[in-house]
């Protein structure tokens, strides 16, 4: 089994999970769950996928991750989830996350990446 590992980094306002292994959905879901639920939620995220093992999920598991209840999701306006995704199936599968989650009245922008420089600097333009 795998691991999503949670640091949080107030000065920046920001939330990193990195994924390392085979994680399944509920995992995903659960630590969505425990972010909005027990804090603290900081207005940025990011989802680092580079030494996760991706080739269990579905598009269905995504679409059921994209649609996890966010409570407090005002916390996060004005907000940003960056997800890193090297490989072209991270790549693919963190894509249609952003397309389904964006459906939904997010009050924070989410964008795929392929690299940490580029997700990091999305997140902190300055």
């Amino acid at each position: 089994m795998g691991t999503i590992k949670k640091q949080i980094d107030q000065d920046k306002n920001l939330t990193v999970y990195t994924v390392e292994g085979k994680v399944l959905s509920d995992e995903y879901k659960n630590a969505i769950h425990e972010f909005y639920e027990q804090g603290p939620v900081t207005a940025n995220v990011l989802w680092d996928l580079t030494k996760a093992q991706l080739d269990h999920l579905e598009s269905s598991d995504v679409l059921i991750i994209s649609q996890t209840p966010r409570p407090f999701l005002s916390a996060r306006e004005d907000g940003k989830t960056a997800i890193i995704a090297p490989t072209d199936l991270a790549f693919g599968l963190a894509r249609m996350y952003e397309f389904t989650s964006s459906e939904g009245e997010m009050p924070f922008d989410t964008k795929v990446f392929r690299t940490a420089d580029e997700a990091l600097q999305w997140l902190s333009p300055d």
